[in-house]
């Protein structure tokens, strides 16, 4: 009889547990797509979500979008639309400036391709680590391009769409086409650009931004 008394208790312990986990799953899912909701909502023609890694020690997440189209030569998203995504975001953090992620959290968003272990070919982020000391903005001021074939940004012309970001990465694949249409990036602090041809590049740029206190800091190709 005590066996069978202690066995219920034993059940009914598991279902409470079980039930305290999946309500704080759910609770922790839906207070961090949040912040991603009103992209997913108006581009979901677009992008799925694929992940997010949250890492509350180290004040880190990050959020996967993943293109929905599957065929070269399908329909993208059109450039002006991620710089679009960009500040509906910085909008959503001014505007609950008590949601825990305005406290201090190095916030990610990756763009990747349909394919199967692919890198992202483009994130966004509220900090900045190219410069000497970490810089955390209060929203979406840096970019960073890694484009692939078939990706979107693949030249740094598509870049210009970034009006108002901060700082700005991109690696040795990224194709210098028209460079002078950077010149609408105004608020651009920091460039960095890899490859080894960088001191050509970065002689390109000076001459578009001028004002950009830290126009170029080589890094090496991978």
């Amino acid at each position: 009889m005590k066996t069978k008394y202690f066995k219920r208790i034993i059940m009914l312990l598991l279902c409470i547990i079980t039930v305290f986990v999946i309500y704080n799953v759910v609770v922790w899912n839906q207070s961090n797509r949040k912040l991603i909701n009103p992209v997913l909502l108006q581009y979901r023609k677009y992008f799925k979500l694929d992940y997010i890694n949250c890492n509350s020690e180290k004040k880190e997440i990050s959020y996967g979008l993943v293109d929905k189209y599957i065929f070269w030569g399908e329909k993208k998203c059109k450039l002006d639309a991620y710089n679009d995504i960009r500040l509906k975001l910085n909008r959503y953090l001014e505007k609950n400036p008590d949601y825990y992620l305005n406290n201090g959290y190095k916030i990610t968003i990756y763009f990747k391709l349909n394919i199967s272990g692919k890198p992202s070919y483009l994130h966004i982020s509220n900090y900045n680590e190219t410069v000497d000391e970490l810089k955390i903005y209060n929203g979406f001021y840096h970019v960073s391009g890694e484009p692939m074939s078939g990706s979107n940004f693949e030249n740094i012309s598509d870049y210009a769409v970034f009006d108002g970001i901060k700082s700005l990465k991109l690696d040795q694949y990224v194709i210098f086409d028209d460079v002078s249409k950077l010149t609408s990036l105004s608020s651009l602090e920091y460039v960095v650009i890899g490859g080894t041809d960088s001191a050509e590049k970065q002689k390109e740029l000076n001459e578009v931004l001028p004002n950009c206190s830290n126009k170029m800091s080589k890094i090496e190709s991978q």
